[in-house]
């Protein structure tokens, strides 16, 4: 497989204090969500609401350009349809309904753009910080994928 077709190693670090943060770190793509992010962000999101030591639950993301572009279109495109629902829209929506029904409080720290699935990610928080520079978007409404 040629380097251009490899899809990029990102990740999604947690670090675990009373304060539970979470870094989406994929700056060079403005931290666009992937099927891998999603499925870390899951796995994280199950052992946080089990950890009775963490009182709060803090997103972040790497990099001063973007919190979050949503999903990464290019990994995206190539799925069909009931694929895309399956692997984009409906693990989207259980990741994210996890993350909003966490029993600690949850801060998403918004910092540069947080477009489309990345506002929806923020929006799943309790608290939403935004950052002077922060613009936030659905963009998904003038494609009536909401």
């Amino acid at each position: 497989m040629s380097d251009s077709l490899q899809p990029e190693i990102a990740e999604i670090s947690v670090e675990v204090d009373v304060v539970a943060t979470i870094c989406l770190n994929r700056p060079a793509k403005h931290n666009a969500l992937t099927p891998e992010m999603l499925e870390q962000l899951e796995q994280i999101l199950i052992g946080l609401d089990t950890d009775r030591d963490v009182r709060v639950v803090l997103l972040t993301a790497a990099g001063d350009r973007s919190f979050c572009a949503g999903a990464d279109i290019k990994r995206f495109k190539i799925l069909e349809p009931l694929d895309m629902w399956a692997q984009w829209t409906r693990r989207g929506h259980r990741v994210f309904d996890h993350l909003a029904g966490l029993r600690q409080p949850t801060i998403a720290a918004v910092s540069g753009n947080a477009y489309g699935g990345g506002f929806e990610l923020a929006l799943a928080c309790d608290l939403r910080i935004l950052a002077e520079d922060a613009t936030l978007g659905l963009t998904g409404v003038g494609s009536a994928s909401l």
